[in-house]
């Protein structure tokens, strides 16, 4: 089963209280309770005691600078607190709800390595990237770039744990429409005739479609504000990045903040075309049942029952949202790029004057 990589994901992120502590509906002890509390309140004294040592940097930030900087930093531990304190204590039961509905509806068969190579992949490119940054900050400033900075690290891995996090649960979800999509696909080509067998693969695509709109509904309930905040953050730090880079300086020390902001895109990017790549799948579902109207002989009440399936299926529609604020899809993309784009032009006519 392809949600073996949900429990690799489980068992790093618990370290850091970033996920809820299993993906088995088991009673939680007391210290798995505790811990997400600790952690929040362990990065909350971070918050306070790191900005208050880099009051003097702060100092010497433009004002567009010092902006963007709070925004990120409030962004950040926004994003951070409901991880800690909703995702991973409130939302346990629906996460494992969620879980449960993955488990419920089977996946295509050849998903499995996909997944991993979705995690591990941008894991092994974001070390890499982290290591050089780590290695340019030290060579400037000495070690003690590692004490001032090292909440910065955690938020940064925070953000981008999250966002191949998603990309995961997004490819599960995924595969189990396209699943959907090739039974029915099965009975077109073949033509088959309505019988028994027939009526009830019917019966059990139904059942699934349903099942994987409401887990959908888990999903936005879930990872959509997160989702939000990932982009308001990613937005943010790219405009952050961008001056950075319009400034010029130490080569080294560009390359890592165009691959930083690399990663950052192609994380949203994947996002955004994976829930649209949803929403294809189910139109493609419609269009299977449309055809199979034409393409296989019914009697009046196979037709009743046909209707009855195509009904269903297209008021299963699913909807991804983040945080009820806006629709994500394809457009989304486009969106996010108009306001960043926006906000560095109103940005560079500030600094021109």
């Amino acid at each position: 089963m392809d949600l073996s990589i949900l429990e690799t994901i489980v068992r790093m992120g618990r370290m850091l209280a970033l996920t809820p502590a299993s993906v088995q509906n088991q009673v939680p002890n007391s210290s798995e309770k505790f811990y997400p509390v600790f952690m929040f309140l362990f990065y909350s004294v971070g918050v306070i005691v790191s900005k208050y040592y880099l009051r003097l940097f702060y100092a010497y930030l433009t004002p567009i600078q010092l902006t963007l900087t709070i925004l990120i930093v409030l962004g950040f531990y926004i994003q951070n607190s409901y991880i800690f304190l909703i995702i991973a204590l409130k939302k346990r039961q629906l996460w494992l709800k969620f879980v449960e509905n993955l488990r419920m509806v089977a996946p295509k068969p050849t998903g499995s390595r996909q997944n991993y190579f979705i995690f591990i992949v941008p894991h092994v490119l974001y070390c890499v990237n982290n290591t050089l940054g780590t290695y340019m900050c030290i060579h400037i400033l000495g070690w003690r770039v590692i004490k001032l900075y090292l909440l910065e690290y955690f938020d940064y891995y925070s953000h981008f744990f999250y966002t191949v996090y998603t990309c995961v649960i997004l490819n599960l979800i995924l595969s189990r429409y396209q699943h959907q999509a090739a039974i029915l696909s099965k009975i077109t080509r073949r033509k088959l005739r309505f019988s028994k067998e027939v009526a009830t693969i019917f019966e059990n695509v139904k059942r699934d479609v349903c099942v994987l709109k409401a887990t959908v509904d888990i999903f936005n309930d879930i990872f959509g504000p997160v989702v939000l905040l990932n982009i308001l953050v990613s937005a943010l730090r790219n405009l952050a990045n961008m001056e950075v880079i319009t400034k010029g300086g130490v080569i080294l020390f560009v390359i890592h903040e165009v691959c930083a902001m690399s990663l950052i895109w192609i994380g949203l990017l994947a996002i955004i075309f994976l829930c649209d790549a949803v929403l294809k799948e189910h139109e493609e579902i419609l269009a299977l049942t449309s055809k199979m109207q034409l393409s296989i002989d019914l009697c009046s009440h196979e037709h009743a029952q046909l209707e009855i399936f195509i009904h269903v299926v297209s008021n299963n529609r699913p909807v991804f949202k983040a945080a009820r604020f806006f629709s994500i899809d394809r457009s989304t993309f486009f969106s996010i790029l108009n306001t960043i784009t926006t906000s560095f032009l109103v940005i560079i006519q500030f600094k021109t004057r």
